[in-house]
């Protein structure tokens, strides 16, 4: 704020001073005469030119680049007044805001209310319009006047968002083609910021709203994939498990219809099959060889996830009101390609398979502490899980005994519980000395192995540590009770690769008298040339002295046990 006010004064100074000059006072100019010999009655502009041009002008141009240069902010470059529509509009972001309204405060970004929108374009927005208008006639009719009254660049950017989800990207018309490539990359970048958005501290336990933030995601989702929002929501159990074999390529509901008169009715069903018997299913369902072939690549991406987790407070027991809470995720990724002779990992990230997307994209993933009973989320992080989908590569024996009902596999309820998919993906995940976890490790590592031996291998893999990559979720304990919480992995690119961990959590009272035994037990360390010098020893006896006379919680009196002793004695005697 305080350089554009010197600019201002600056300019004004300058101004004032040819205003001065061309008063008739006579000023002396430092300049050569030659440029004043034949007119000197031109010397006032001559000078208003050389302060125009060596002084004004470069002004100017700071200024409008400072200017310019702070329109954008964060890791994303997004614009200022972006975060001002997303917070305090009244397109902002709501505490219950589902992924079917997302896209209207998506949409009213400065990005796309700023996207550069010529009269040439009228001919082929109509165009568009023609094309996108059938699958959502009541959307875009004629009659919804808050589709068609906002502007001309809003609407664009709708309509070519729409045309994606409706995967007609490759039938938008040319002149709209950079538009559409602007969209699909801004977006992902837009709704992490709305992630943020949401997540932030809503309630005086400081905790955000779950809803919009993970119908963000699922919004990130459905763009990846070329997912109509319709159908990622389509219906509870039988919509969740059509989504994703929805996203697969080639497909519609024509090709799901046939798959289910042959029993196969959900993505689970499809990778079950052997990979010849799965190309023989889909070229009757109606795919052709390059179909078949795209759905057999697809599948070999896809990613699918096991997870532990426990929340700990660092150096303690058990969990208090107020403490820094750690909610430890390990997890460990592996997809179908994983088990392919040669296959290898490089670089830093994965690039997720997105046909439908002209924009490519790196594979990431959102964790979230989530407390679904109060919509609230208590922690979050977006992460890259290369080093989980190594640890996977390396443990391919964590994938092959995959159960749909999570175990508990820690009943402390004080620590929290920790919970996974499988029991060897548990016993690689927790290092647990559980026999029977450890026991089935063994098995899937060789199954030919004799009882002896498993015996032995399950005592040595108790002292195992924890494989897999470790995702810290922090936040602070709320008030003594037990709740119920989930910890939720959600990739931005894949629909159906979502993985949920259920937690229970045990928060204790925060007592005056647990308190300072937290503090008392911390004592401090002494060197050992203070205890030969004596004064080691020294300070010990003092505080055990002050240990001795405390303030009693019962009668706020100042008490001592050689003198309580001595009274009681006296009394005896009386």
């Amino acid at each position: 704020a305080s350089i554009p006010a010197n600019l201002g004064r600056v300019l004004l100074a300058s101004v004032g001073l040819c205003v001065f000059m061309l008063q008739g006072i006579n000023l002396g100019v430092a300049l050569p005469d030659w440029m004043f010999a034949k007119d000197k009655k031109a010397a006032p502009l001559m000078l208003l030119g050389l302060v125009g041009c060596g002084i004004l002008l470069p002004l100017g141009i700071m200024s409008w680049y400072m200017l310019s240069s702070s329109k954008f902010t964060g890791p994303n470059q997004i614009m200022n007044d972006t975060f001002g529509i997303f917070i305090h509009s009244k397109y902002a972001i709501k505490e219950s805001q589902s992924l079917t309204r997302i896209p209207e405060t998506l949409l009213c970004a400065m990005e796309f209310i700023t996207l550069y929108t010529p009269p040439e374009h009228n001919a082929p927005m109509d165009e568009l319009r023609r094309l996108v208008a059938p699958s959502y006639s009541e959307l875009m009719s004629k009659t919804n006047k808050t589709f068609w009254q906002r502007k001309a660049s809003v609407v664009k950017a709708h309509m070519l968002l729409l045309a994606h989800l409706e995967r007609m990207g490759d039938d938008v018309p040319a002149a709209l083609q950079a538009d559409l490539r602007y969209v699909l990359a801004k977006s992902p970048l837009l709704l992490e910021e709305m992630v943020k958005i949401a997540t932030l501290p809503r309630t005086q336990a400081g905790t955000g709203w779950m809803t919009p933030a993970l119908a963000c995601v699922e919004m990130c989702q459905c763009i990846a994939q070329a997912m109509p929002v319709s159908l990622r929501k389509g219906g509870g159990k039988a919509g969740d498990s059509l989504a994703p074999l929805l996203q697969l390529p080639g497909f519609n509901q024509e090709i799901i219809k046939k798959l289910r008169k042959r029993k196969i009715n959900s993505m689970a069903d499809l990778q079950a099959l052997p990979e010849s018997q799965r190309g023989i299913e889909l070229g009757w369902a109606g795919l052709d060889a390059a179909g078949v072939e795209g759905v057999q690549m697809f599948l070999s991406a896809m990613p699918s996830l096991v997870m532990a987790a426990k929340c700990e407070v660092d150096g303690e027991d058990e969990i208090m009101e107020g403490d820094p809470v750690h909610c430890k995720v390990r997890v460990m990724l592996s997809r179908a390609s994983h088990r392919q002779e040669g296959f290898s990992l490089r670089g830093s990230a994965v690039r997720a398979y997105t046909p439908y997307n002209p924009t490519p994209r790196d594979e990431s993933w959102y964790f979230f502490l989530t407390e679904p009973s109060n919509n609230a989320v208590l922690a979050w992080a977006k992460v890259n899980l290369m080093e989980a989908e190594k640890q996977g590569l390396a443990h391919p024996e964590a994938f092959q005994q995959p159960s749909s009902n999570s175990t508990t596999a820690n009943g402390n309820a004080n620590s929290a519980a920790t919970v996974t998919s499988s029991s060897v993906a548990m016993a690689l995940l927790t290092g647990s000395s559980d026999n029977s976890s450890s026991k089935a490790l063994v098995k899937a590592a060789d199954e030919n192995s004799s009882n002896k031996q498993a015996d032995k291998d399950s005592s040595s893999s108790s002292d195992k540590e924890p494989v897999g990559q470790e995702v810290d979720l922090v936040f602070q304990a709320p008030k003594a009770a037990t709740y119920t919480l989930n910890v939720v992995a959600m990739s931005d690119c894949w629909i159906g690769a979502d993985e949920m961990v259920p937690l229970k959590l045990r928060v204790a009272p925060l007592t005056r008298a647990v308190a300072e035994g937290r503090v008392i037990t911390k004592k401090p360390v002494f060197s050992d040339s203070e205890d030969e010098d004596g004064s080691g020893s020294e300070g010990s006896n003092s505080g055990d002295e002050s240990e001795d006379d405390y303030d009693s919680e019962e009668t706020g009196e100042e008490e001592s046990g050689d003198e309580g002793s001595d009274d009681d004695s006296t009394d005896k005697d009386d």
